[in-house]
């Protein structure tokens, strides 16, 4: 019993494979995609390389139409040439990828009441844009 528990643990060793596993972002995906917006890309991209993007779509670029060209490159590299320039920044979480907003924003101030004019305790601010929120 043990000789075969030992074989079957070295397996993946002989076969070259890791036991770690591969990261969803260094899987190669090949796309061509012509004069399109870069939410309409990263929509391309889950669907080609069947993995789950969460993101803004308010957050990234989509002002310019462009060419995308993918030819067997990681996920990761495809991802941030889509992004490029909208300031997001990728993480993965369960083999979940993020893209998130990294620029960081410091607002100080009062909220204070129209009717009274005095200062509001546990406030929330939201900016609907960005869908983010604060509270006093």
């Amino acid at each position: 019993m043990r000789i075969k528990a030992g074989f079957l643990l070295m397996l993946p060793m002989l076969l070259g494979l890791s036991l770690k596993g591969q990261s969803v972002l260094d899987r190669k995906v090949s796309l061509e995609l012509r004069q399109v917006g870069a939410n309409q890309a990263l929509e391309a991209l889950i669907e080609t390389a069947q993995v789950d993007i969460s993101y803004n779509s308010v957050a990234v670029n989509d002002s310019a139409l462009r060419d995308y060209s993918f030819k067997n490159i990681s996920l990761k590299k495809a991802l941030y040439q889509i992004v490029e320039g909208s300031g997001l920044s990728l993480k993965v979480l369960n083999n979940q990828i993020l893209l998130y907003q990294s620029k960081r924003l410091l607002i100080s101030g009062f909220i204070i009441a129209e009717s009274s004019g005095e200062s509001l305790v546990n406030a929330t601010l939201i900016d609907a844009v960005q869908n983010v929120g604060v509270t006093t």
